[in-house]
């Protein structure tokens, strides 16, 4: 009894023994397992922090680039260094060369070259943004670098580096990205700041301008407006502005062979851009017909001859012929402007008075030796109805626009100049727009005119006195009251303008 007790003892005690040692494995491996997702935690968390924290930088980094791109694209749009868009970003930092020996012939305005300071080229090439966050490591700071300006087709295209840097952005580098934008850069047109000086009252490609003045109402004091040298694109062209000297007022004289100091403050050389105008003042128009066989009238008329002139639609009195409003452009009842097409106008001893009360005039010169010659006593004025009282007051009333080319290749050509031309002396044109892209305007001796004179070439070193205001209102701005000139209008000293097409993704940095 007493041996079968001990038995059952014993077989207990190994039991418990056996139930101990199970518990005990259970509780390590209990413990095994907490440790072990504690540490899957922990590195989870960390792992989350550490992509946190590279996403920020990513972000920061985005947003310096966003930042420095909208910074240069403010300092290009300021108005002293709207030039700067025609150039590669490479050439910007030559801007600080007073001389401007490298950006001078690359604009297409030279002389409106003015060397740009410290402070603005420094935010053309990048900058600090700021400190933006401060851990364990220290600062941690933005900044942002132009990587390259640089025209893509039609376009330009501006991209810019975001970086986000230890010690305030100077540091160990933590992330890149790069952000670009295309721009479509265009001209802005004349500038109107509150002034319509800087709009061309002479614009050609050649001139001889001799004594030549821009006068205001009366004639005894300067008038507003510029004179508009406009030079082809050649590399020859462009390396005549190598330097500053080449804008000052005695070398812009001799361009366009002047000896007016009326004029030294006026010249204004662009290079590659279009002759301003034509297409301006013949869109809306109603072009002069035959009432009874619908077809479109070219008039000529030669007043040494019976009848004066090849249709019968004027009425010749004394010394004057004249085109009454209710004979040209008939059924015109929106009194839209009235295109006459001239083929020659020829005029030794009368005037031609042209209606102009109800509606604007355009004598347009056709494309087969269109010519209007004044070069003596004749004369063209525009009246009021049944006036003869020669109008100075309404010059953007009267334009004569060519758009056909002439054959001359000088001023001195003088055999050539057969077609597509404008001649007169005198007072023998007092008021009116002349428009000629592609013909000559010359002076056969000193002659006035108010208004405005566009063309090829301008032969006028006799001496013209141009009258560029009626009072005290510039004719331009009549003129463009009356004709809605394009704000994108080049005829004068314009200022460009950058339009943003499209921004592309932010991009790591290669």
């Amino acid at each position: 009894m007493h041996l079968r007790r001990a038995r059952g003892l014993l077989r207990r005690q190994r039991t418990q023994a056996t139930e101990q040692g199970m518990a005990l494995l259970v509780a390590v491996l209990i413990g095994v397992v907490l440790i072990g997702a504690a540490s899957a935690l922990l590195a989870v968390q960390l792992l989350t922090r550490r992509s946190g924290t590279s996403a920020s930088n990513r972000d920061l980094a985005e947003a310096a680039a966003l930042s420095g791109l909208s910074r240069i694209e403010a300092q290009l749009n300021q108005s002293s260094g709207r030039y700067l868009w025609e150039l590669p970003g490479s050439a910007w930092p030559e801007a600080t060369n007073a001389g401007g020996s490298v950006i001078r012939p690359l604009l297409s305005q030279p002389c409106g070259f003015s060397p740009i300071d410290a402070a603005a080229l420094a935010v053309l090439q990048g900058g600090p943004i700021g400190a933006v966050r401060t851990d364990a490591g220290g600062t941690i700071g933005n900044r942002y670098a132009l990587r390259s300006y640089a025209r893509s087709g039609s376009d330009w295209v501006l991209t810019v580096e975001g970086i986000t840097a230890r010690s305030g952005g100077n540091g160990v580098v933590l992330a890149r990205r790069l952000v670009s934008r295309r721009f479509e850069v265009s001209s802005l047109g004349v500038a109107r700041n509150g002034s319509w000086d800087d709009w061309a009252v002479l614009a050609g490609r050649e001139m001889e301008l001799g004594g030549s003045q821009i006068l205001n109402s009366a004639g005894n004091g300067s008038g507003p407006g510029k004179v508009q040298l406009l030079l082809e694109d050649t590399t020859a062209n462009r390396s005549g502005f190598a330097n500053a000297s080449s804008c000052d007022s005695g070398s812009l004289l001799a361009r366009v062979g002047s000896t007016s100091a009326n004029l030294q403050d006026r010249l204004w050389a662009t290079v590659g851009q279009t002759m301003p105008g034509a297409g301006w003042f013949d869109s809306n128009v109603v072009v002069d017909k035959s009432s009874t066989t619908g077809s479109e009238r070219v008039w000529q008329c030669d007043d040494s001859q019976s009848p004066p002139c090849n249709f019968s639609d004027v009425t010749v009195s004394g010394s004057t012929i004249r085109m009454a409003q209710s004979k040209l452009c008939t059924g015109n009842s929106a009194n839209r402007p009235c295109q006459i097409w001239i083929q020659t106008l020829k005029l030794r001893t009368r005037t031609l008075l042209i209606e102009t009360q109800a509606r604007p005039v355009i004598l347009k010169l056709s494309s087969y030796r269109g010519s209007i010659d004044l070069a003596e006593s004749g004369k063209i004025c525009a009246v009021n109805l049944s006036s003869s009282v020669c109008l100075e007051t309404t010059p953007e009333r009267l334009v004569i626009l060519g758009t056909a080319a002439d054959t001359a290749s000088s001023c001195n050509d003088s055999t050539s100049l057969d077609q597509s031309y404008v001649t007169v002396t005198g007072n023998s044109l007092p008021a009116a727009l002349v428009v000629l892209p592609d013909g000559t305007f010359r002076l056969s001796g000193a002659a006035t005119l108010r208004g405005l004179v566009w063309a090829k070439r301008i032969c006028a070193s006799a001496g013209l006195s141009l009258r560029t205001q009626v009072n005290t209102e510039p004719v331009i701005q009549r003129a463009s009251s009356t004709w809605a000139f394009p704000a994108t209008a080049t005829a004068g000293r314009s200022l460009l303008r950058a339009r943003s097409t499209s921004t592309d993704p932010f991009q790591p940095w290669p």
